[in-house]
Formats: C-alpha cells, sequence, structure tokens
C-alpha cells in the first residue's frame, strides 16, 4: 500500500484506508493494540524491524489481495 498515506487516509478518508487494508482504521487500531507488545516484533538484531504498524499494513494489504 502507499505506507506514507496511511494517517492522512485514517483522518481524511478512511473508505480509501479500509479499501487498501480490508479494514476500517478502528480495527487496524485494536489489532494493533492487541499484537504490539508481542516479542515475535521485537528482537536485539542489528538488522532492526520496520515498526508494528508498518508490518501489520504490509500483511493486511497483501492478506487482502487474495
Amino acid at each position: 500500500p502507499q505506507i506514507q498515506l496511511l494517517d492522512h487516509f485514517t483522518i481524511h478518508r478512511p473508505h480509501l484506508f479500509q479499501k487498501k487494508l480490508c479494514v476500517s482504521p478502528e480495527i487496524f487500531d485494536d489489532i494493533l493494540d492487541e499484537i504490539s507488545d508481542d516479542p515475535i516484533f521485537h528482537n536485539q538484531s542489528n538488522n532492526p524491524q520496520l515498526p508494528v504498524t508498518i508490518q501489520l499494513a504490509i500483511f493486511l494489504n497483501h492478506a487482502g489481495c487474495y
């Protein structure tokens, strides 16, 4: 998805947010609250992970394509 536009879509065009990720911004935030503290998203590697928000958006976009 157009990651840089998700914040804009959340506030000004929630229908586009939902079209891109197949969930409403409210549901996205609920999912994010549930998974953010999971250790799978936090590591001690020299290769940092993307923020959980971005990982979730990428997953939902890909999952919604199938």
